[in-house]
């Protein structure tokens, strides 16, 4: 799958699962990515190997949204009733973002502090437009919510990475 059709259908995994929360329909994101996930293990070299990574990366990620639920930092909207556990359209966009691990993003495999720089600048203003959506929303002030981010995913998205590997071998 080329490097612009795997960035393209995170956007519209995104748009779909961030535009799906804020219009009270959190089941559309999921719905759209399972839809994206199977375009991308159809395409895949090695489905089964593929299915391990996104579903590590899946893990990791509800792990880390709700820790930072919990914590207060930030919250979600279409949750599971459940105050402190990531909603599954959360979930999803972890598992459409390992799918680009080994396509449009796998310029970031192998460099961490690079990983570190575009986490803690691309996740703050991501966040930032959910939140203007509808999806998202500051429990903390928006500054603190907006610097935890900055903290926590200079070390998650490096992180996700070595979790991707681990789980499936070598990426890229």
């Amino acid at each position: 799958m080329g490097r612009w059709v795997n960035g393209a259908g995170f956007v519209l995994g995104w748009l779909a699962c961030v535009g799906g929360a804020a219009r009270g329909r959190p089941w559309a994101g999921p719905a759209a990515a399972a839809v994206l996930i199977g375009l991308h293990l159809a395409a895949s070299r090695d489905p089964a190997r593929e299915l391990r990574r996104l579903a590590a990366v899946g893990a990791f990620g509800a792990a880390l949204e709700s820790a930072a639920v919990a914590l207060g930092l930030y919250g979600y909207a279409g949750g599971w009733g459940v105050w402190w556990l990531a909603p599954a359209w959360i979930v999803a966009l972890w598992v459409l973002l390992a799918a680009t691990f080994e396509s449009s993003l796998a310029w970031l495999d192998g460099r961490p502090w690079l990983a570190a720089a575009v986490g803690a600048v691309a996740s703050p203003l991501i966040f930032s437009a959910g939140a203007r959506l509808g999806a998202a929303g500051y429990v903390a002030p928006p500054f603190v919510s907006l610097a935890a981010l900055a903290v926590v995913w200079s070390a998650a998205l490096p992180l996700a990475f070595a979790v991707s590997r681990a789980a499936g071998g070598d990426c890229c």
